[in-house]
């Protein structure tokens, strides 16, 4: 009979493979958990592992994946490069018990959530959106909000949405005649942009309830901008109709930048990504991790895993040009735009005089980055090819090539400003 063992980070890190063979050490806790160690010629292995017996009396060994390990990725991207399997014990020992009920057929810390969730969701599904509202605002007073926000929020939600529009159930609520009722008040910009973030949070968690309420939110919060920048007529109808040339033109200047090449690189992979300016302005080459960027490590955002954004071929191409050159300039710097300026950061905290420079050489007027990568990014999500902005007329180059021939002559094309 094998000895259960109480299993620590310390017993972990002192086991050791047998010789030859395998060894089994099961753990007290979980009944079914072990560690597996066995021997190889390179000194042996070990891996957690569940081995337990499913409702039809067979045998089930299932190994913990390691590399999975949330607690072992967040070490990675924190920049440990030896990480023990000892250090995620307790991650391990976690998914064994979840694992070992779902074979026994026994309902899961997961199968009660979803129960839970499910008759949560039919409660909300059958109010209406009037008293779905009601419970949020009276929620947002049990919480000690300001009573003058409150009642604000009240005031204003009775105000701008119809009757009509109040007394329809929940089930049946679609995105389109909220953001019609909240564009056609007649408050104050200050004003409806309050309400309109409050509402976004009301079908935050509706969306959270119900998965077929996610799409309302979606249309909610993509739809919503597009209307209200028509309203207070700062939608930059030039920027949206700019022709592709024009766009040629700004990113090979900015990939010929020369002098201020960390300005120029971190403008163009902006472009690219849709992250804080702040936040790329700082990145360090640990953010960049498997093919995804995390604009936060963790400990500095709470949803800092699914804040990461996806660098697709053309960011990786960028991303690629930037270690090039940092690595020539700043062999030993951590950061993505490192800089010899200044003494208490080591990295650029400013692109703005980079991009009236570039806007200058090429005539054209001053648009802020952010509406100007944002009016780029919304032709991206409309029309497919990044470049593609001419609505329906055929690119005389895809957006690899010309990119890849402007950092073939980046040298060529310098502009400096003295």
């Amino acid at each position: 009979m094998v000895e259960r063992v109480h299993l620590t980070v310390d017993i972990v890190k002192a086991l050791m493979p047998p010789v030859e063979g395998e060894k089994w050490i099961p753990d007290d806790v979980v009944c079914g958990f072990g560690i597996r160690l066995w021997s190889a010629k390179r000194g042996g292995h070990g891996a957690y592992a569940i081995r337990v017996r499913d409702q039809s009396g067979n045998i089930r060994r299932e190994t913990f994946d390691f590399d999975k390990s949330l607690d072992v990725r967040s070490k990675r991207l924190a920049g440990e490069v030896e990480i023990n399997f000892a250090d995620c014990l307790d991650e391990a020992r976690e998914w064994a018990r979840e694992r070992i009920k779902e074979i026994k057929g026994i309902p899961t810390r997961q199968d009660l959530e979803k129960r839970r969730h499910l008759a949560r969701e039919a409660r909300m599904l059958s109010m209406t959106f009037g008293e779905f509202v009601a419970v949020r605002i009276e929620k947002m007073r049990h919480r000690r909000r300001s009573q003058a926000y409150t009642d604000r929020i009240d005031k204003l939600f009775n105000k701008i949405i119809p009757v009509e529009l109040q007394n329809t159930l929940m089930s049946s609520l679609t995105s389109h005649p909220i953001i019609d009722a909240i564009i056609s008040s007649s408050d104050k910009p200050g004003t409806v942009r309050v309400f309109r973030s409050f509402m976004s949070g009301v079908l935050d968690d509706a969306a959270s309830c119900s998965f077929a309420l996610r799409s309302v939110y979606n249309e909610y919060r993509e739809g919503f901008w597009g209307k209200w920048e028509e309203r207070v007529s700062l939608h930059v109808t030039e920027l949206d109709s700019y022709a592709e040339r024009k766009y040629h033109d700004l990113f090979d200047r900015l990939m010929g930048e020369k002098r201020l090449w960390q300005q120029a690189l971190c403008i163009r992979l902006y472009f690219e990504l849709s992250v804080p300016l702040s936040r790329l302005m700082s990145a360090s080459w640990r953010q960049v991790y498997e093919g995804d960027f995390y604009p936060y490590f963790p400990g500095e955002n709470r949803n800092w895993y699914w804040c990461r954004v996806r660098i697709h071929p053309d960011s990786s191409i960028i991303i690629d040009e930037i270690r090039r050159r940092a690595r020539d300039e700043f062999p030993d710097s951590p950061y993505l735009f490192p800089t010899r300026f200044g003494r208490r950061f080591q990295h650029i905290r400013t692109v703005d005089g980079m991009w009236r420079n570039a806007l200058f050489d090429l005539g054209i007027g001053y648009y802020s980055l952010k509406k100007f990568a944002e009016s780029y990014r919304g032709a991206t999500a409309r029309y497919g090819d990044p470049l593609n902005l001419s609505r329906g007329r055929d690119l005389r180059r895809s957006t690899r090539e010309w990119f890849i021939s402007a950092v073939a002559n980046w040298g060529e094309s310098t502009h400096e400003k003295t």
